[in-house]
């Protein structure tokens, strides 16, 4: 009687740990198929959303052959190993579909690995760095100590992936601005009459915008990237950068400017003054100083540059000198 007893509990036990093993499988891949559902694809992608499982994994190997042995020993009187093997395999099979669940959630998710860095080709990274060049290298002649890398690092850097092109940006707009009233005291006259001109074009979108947003340029109170950025004109701002490369270029050289002939100079504003006057523009409307209101500022200003463009060579190069520069 005892011995039956004992054969009877044994086969109950290995029962429950065949079931419990059943159970804790069903529950590991309902678990995991809930999980590919709801997390997100980075997740998938470093092993946050299995990693609490690996407990429950490893009881299931450990039930999968301790019980599985007993519970043949049991039912069957023998071969243990037989069904430790069995246990074992069974385990396997619950792993392998646990890890292709996994699997099959981060294929579908987007993202779900970081995606290769794709090679630039020769061709994409010339068209992506011909509009650069010409200010880069303008400017490193101007200043030789600048900080703004040269093309050859800024061609490898693209390469590499490393290049930090807003930094980039900013940095050459920082020298720019810094560094143009020194360049224009250098500079060829062509170079400041197509300055004069791009800036004449850039009145000229403003105002279409607001009379306000073009005296605030007059006036210095908007930035250059906010003026550039509310004119909206591509073809406006390419001239800037064109007229801007050509200054920073031409005075590379910094040449001494000679002396301006003061006599032709005044000649030459007294003719724009009067060609002002003769379209009904009052000159005091170019006084920093006067109380003008804004389209009344914004006319002048345009119609001067306009006049200033107009003047025979000796003239203008002195008037837009006096205008750019300074006495």
């Amino acid at each position: 009687m005892p011995a039956l007893v004992s054969k009877t509990l044994a086969r109950v036990i290995s029962v429950v740990a065949v079931l419990a093993f059943f159970a804790l499988a069903i529950f590991v891949l309902v678990e995991i198929s809930t999980r590919v559902r709801h997390f997100s694809a980075v997740s998938h992608a470093n092993g946050s959303i299995h990693s609490d499982l690996a407990g429950p994994i490893a009881t299931l190997w450990v039930v999968g052959f301790f019980g599985f042995g007993f519970a043949w020993k049991s039912w069957f009187g023998g071969r243990q190993w037989l069904g430790r093997v069995v246990g074992l395999f069974l385990a396997l099979v619950v792993v392998i579909f646990y890890r292709g669940i996994i699997a099959s959630a981060a294929e579908r998710t987007p993202h779900a690995v970081p995606p290769k860095r794709q090679a630039v080709s020769q061709a994409q990274l010339d068209a992506k760095l011909a509009g650069l060049a010409p200010i880069v290298e303008a400017l490193r002649s101007f200043q030789p100590d600048s900080p703004i890398p040269s093309m050859e690092g800024i061609r490898k850097a693209a390469i590499e992936g490393t290049l930090d092109e807003a930094a980039l940006q900013k940095q050459i707009q920082t020298t720019m601005v810094e560094k143009f009233p020194e360049a224009t005291s250098y500079t060829s006259h062509d170079a400041l009459a197509l300055f004069l001109a791009a800036n004449l074009r850039t009145l000229e979108d403003l105002a279409r915008i607001s009379p306000e947003a073009c005296a605030a340029e007059i006036e210095g109170r908007a930035s250059s990237l906010e003026v550039l950025a509310a004119a909206q004109n591509p073809e406006t701002v390419k001239a800037v950068l064109t007229a801007m490369t050509t200054v920073f270029r031409d005075a590379a050289a910094r040449a001494p400017r000679p002396k301006p002939d003061p006599a032709l100079l005044e000649r030459a504003s007294q003719t724009v003054i009067a060609r002002l006057g003769a379209e009904g523009i009052d000159s005091k409307a170019l006084d920093p100083g006067a109380a003008t209101a804004a389209d009344e500022r914004c006319t002048a200003h345009r119609a001067l540059y306009k006049h200033v463009l107009a003047l025979p060579a000796p003239g203008r190069s002195l008037m837009i000198h006096h205008l750019l520069v300074g006495p």
